[in-house]
């Protein structure tokens, strides 16, 4: 996004010049980027929201602490007749062969760690009502990063600081909000609460919900097949920050505001997402997969998180 590569500018701008000040437009934008940072969602299961949150909210956070680590070392430096100013020797390094990862598991072996991802065959246990037992096995390839609790995927320039993202999620079908932009329809501001419009058991019930509602932008539905389970397909196109920044957020967290479409499920991950659904009918229950992208996503990985969800192997 503009606003990131505007910080990134004024660092390097910054650095280069030896200052031992942060100019107050820096500082701005920073608190602002903080301050704009989205996550991804919560669920019913106790303990989610502070995983999520503290772990979705790191990229920002380092952010901060890296304008202050390094204005804390320049004047540090100044103090103890060191850095810039005080020319010193540079250090003698003897190159070092990058780290390898350790080989992925094999098929059907371990469930998906969390963090950063080897190549490999991962097994998914979510935690998702009406489906107690449910494992997803999939193909990922190197670079995803797992969250197993959430549970989702995502992709390897997944960066709120550059404003783009990827992102695989598996949720319930269970109901929507008229307006997802105010989804605190019982004013406690949790977002696990159920949505206001009532929709029918079915596929297509849920399909015809989501087609009706204006908030959004939704494409022609049309058939499809996941993980062996039959269902529909269709994108959502979601709104920009105009509206995102308005919507209900959490009350503990000011400005964390959150557009929520489907009830116990994930909100916009950034202005402008686009969404991929496939509402699958598994045994008589609804489960959703979705691929959220916003910002300049490589299409290269808009076309991996595609061939990941089409490698699922869906056990109720």
């Amino acid at each position: 996004m503009t606003t990131d590569r505007n910080v990134t500018r004024a660092l390097d701008l910054w650095l280069a010049e030896g200052s031992v000040e942060v100019n107050d437009r820096v500082l701005d934008l920073v608190e602002e980027r903080i301050r704009r940072k989205r996550q991804l969602p919560a669920w019913l299961l106790p303990r989610r929201d502070r995983y999520v949150n503290s772990t979705l909210k790191l990229a920002a956070g380092l952010a901060a602490v890296l304008v202050i680590a390094v204005v804390g070392w320049q004047l540090l430096g100044r103090q103890n007749g060191i850095g810039p100013g005080t020319p010193t020797s540079a250090p003698t390094t003897t190159p070092t062969a990058p780290a390898t990862q350790s080989p992925s598991p094999t098929l059907g072996s371990g469930p998906l760690p969390d963090g950063r991802l080897a190549a490999g065959h991962y097994t998914i246990s979510p935690a998702i009502e009406g489906f107690p037992g449910l494992t997803v096995a999939t193909d990922i390839p190197a670079g995803w990063s797992g969250f197993p609790d959430v549970p989702a995927l995502t992709s390897p320039s997944n960066s709120d600081a550059f404003g783009i993202g990827g992102l695989i999620g598996i949720m319930p079908g269970k109901g929507l909000f008229s307006n997802p932009c105010r989804w605190d329809v019982d004013g406690t501001g949790s977002t696990s609460q159920p949505g206001d419009v009532a929709v029918g058991p079915t596929v297509n019930d849920l399909v015809s919900a989501i087609q009706a509602n204006t908030s959004y932008t939704a494409s022609t539905p049309s058939p499809v097949t996941v993980g062996g389970f039959q269902g529909v397909a269709l994108e959502l196109q979601l709104p920009g920050d105009d509206v995102l920044l308005t919507c209900d957020g959490d009350r503990a967290q000011a400005g964390d505001h959150k557009f929520i479409v489907l009830t116990n499920g994930f909100w916009a991950q950034g202005p402008d997402s686009r969404w991929r659904l496939n509402i699958l009918d598994v045994n008589g229950t609804r489960l959703v997969t979705m691929i959220s992208s916003f910002g300049a996503l490589p299409q290269a990985e808009l076309d991996a998180a595609q061939a990941i969800v089409a490698s699922f192997v869906i056990t109720p």
